[in-house]
């Protein structure tokens, strides 16, 4: 009779289950710099179908783009453990997943309020990345995508810590506002 090979041995478990809604990678720094290349490399990706969308505005192929772009930094931010960052991310994809169900383009007010959102999350990927509080907000993108719900228009999405212009002034020639 021929002998059974030996069994190999199991791999060790670890001591310590990891916690219900975590995925173990929060800590993992090596993890954390592959996102922060990834989210480098989405970013422009989008940034480069925005662009092409400001020409051709009913193209569905750079609409998915976008879309995929705020899903994949949705899911990689969240697996290290940026469920803000993520949460942003995601009310993004809720926007272009309601844009493309209604076949509706990518008109200027969209590519704005996409540009914005991609300047801020790449802000806040630097942010990340030199392990700073850069003061960003899910709450900032999602009130801007509310706001843009409601009025059909986008206004501004100010990157945190810049002076916010809450109306313009202007004044005839020769005179100077007093601060």
């Amino acid at each position: 009779l021929d002998e059974l090979p030996a069994p190999r041995p199991m791999p060790s478990l670890p001591t310590t289950p990891t916690p219900v809604g975590r995925t173990g990678l929060e800590e993992d720094d090596e993890m954390r710099e592959v996102f922060l290349e990834e989210a480098h490399e989405v970013i422009a990706g989008a940034d480069q179908a925005l662009s092409a969308l400001a020409s051709s505005p009913d193209d569905l192929a750079e609409m998915t783009t976008v879309r995929r772009a705020f899903h994949t930094l949705k899911g990689s931010s969240r697996m290290v453990g940026l469920a803000a960052f993520g949460d942003a991310a995601w009310a993004c994809e809720q926007l272009y997943n309601r844009r493309l169900a209604d076949g509706q383009p990518a008109d200027g007010e969209l590519l704005r309020l996409s540009s914005d959102v991609l300047t801020y999350l790449a802000d806040w990927v630097e942010a990340i990345g030199a392990h700073r509080d850069g003061g960003h907000s899910v709450s900032d993108i999602q009130g801007a995508i509310d706001a843009f719900g409601v009025r059909g228009e986008h206004a501004a999405l100010p990157l945190p810590g810049a002076p916010v212009v809450l109306f313009e002034q202007t004044l005839p020639v020769g005179m100077v506002a007093e601060p």
